[in-house]
């Protein structure tokens, strides 16, 4: 979603309205919907990262001393895994990380290159398969039910 205004200062049920029409207007009748999300606990030092898929939620638990960029690239990459073993041909991602969505359309990678190239990797993959895969922004905690979910199985995960 191409949102020029920052999100602290736009009123939350213009927010929630603006991504459902979006969410609604990018399913197709063959696609297959993730919401992704990582979360970082800081004084403990703890991650997790999680993505839903339909009804089932899938969370892990993610390695001490990672970066909140870290925790939601790895969320997008185990829903592209996820994706691509069941053989999907339209994916899209919701994820309330502007910065991994901005960090994979950088042609120029100087960080966390082994992770974020398997992300690249991935959506080649579906490309070469002649299949779509898009990425979607969503904001957070305006009350979109997958976001919230996905948000909260990743709080847990930490």
């Amino acid at each position: 979603m191409a949102f020029e205004e920052k999100k602290n200062q736009t009123n939350p049920q213009l927010l929630r309205h603006i991504a459902q029409v979006h969410i609604e207007a990018n399913l197709a009748s063959d696609s297959f919907t993730y919401f992704t999300d990582g979360s970082v606990d800081y004084q403990r030092q703890e991650t997790g990262a999680t993505f839903k898929a339909g009804n089932s939620v899938n969370s892990r638990r993610r390695s001490n001393g990672c970066s909140a960029l870290q925790t939601e690239m790895l969320a997008i990459q185990k829903a592209l895994e996820h994706a691509l073993a069941k053989h999907q041909q339209h994916v899209i991602i919701h994820t309330d990380s502007r910065t991994a969505i901005e960090t994979l359309q950088q042609e120029d990678i100087h960080h966390n290159i082994h992770l974020i190239t398997n992300v690249i990797s991935l959506m080649q993959t579906f490309k070469r398969q002649g299949c779509q895969v898009l990425t979607n922004w969503v904001p957070s905690h305006v009350g979109i039910i997958g976001n919230d979910i996905s948000d909260k199985a990743a709080k847990l995960a930490t």
